[in-house]
């Protein structure tokens, strides 16, 4: 996948500061499934929804941990609204990838599909496994190895 004007908005600024960070996961999806000889079988923009589900999931999960589970709302405790937020991204990049994941078991030739974690209910290829990559930070930031 070849990033190009039209893609800005996979890396795009945010509030917060950084950037998106969904042209990164857009990019590492697109060679697993040219490694597994799908690229072309997986419409870019199923790509592309999939990255960007994953990058505001990881926004939502750094602001609980950030902020933590509960909020102030007219001077009595509720949820985080963060909560709502990260289930449902979470549930969107898990159904994303379910989608992807059909494709692969109808078109793949070379590998099996990429399998959702227990631990972290996200998707890597087979063989990769977690590695923690923010110690002392409050947030527990994992990324995927080989």
């Amino acid at each position: 996948m070849n990033t190009n004007q039209n893609d800005t908005f996979l890396n795009a600024p945010q509030k917060g500061g950084g950037s998106l960070q969904a042209g990164k996961i857009a990019e590492e999806t697109t060679q697993w499934l040219r490694a597994v000889g799908c690229e072309d079988k997986v419409e870019r923009h199923l790509i592309e929804q999939y990255a960007v589900a994953v990058s505001r999931w990881r926004q939502a999960e750094e602001q609980l941990s950030t902020y933590g589970l509960l909020a102030k709302k007219n001077d009595a405790v509720c949820e985080s609204p963060y909560i709502a937020i990260a289930e449902r991204y979470q549930r969107q990049s898990n159904r994303l990838l379910e989608r992807i994941n059909r494709i692969v078991r109808l078109h793949g030739s070379k590998a099996q599909p990429i399998q959702i974690s227990k631990r972290m209910k996200g998707g890597m290829p087979d063989g990769a496994y977690y590695k923690r990559t923010a110690y002392g930070t409050g947030v527990a930031a994992f990324a995927v190895c080989q």
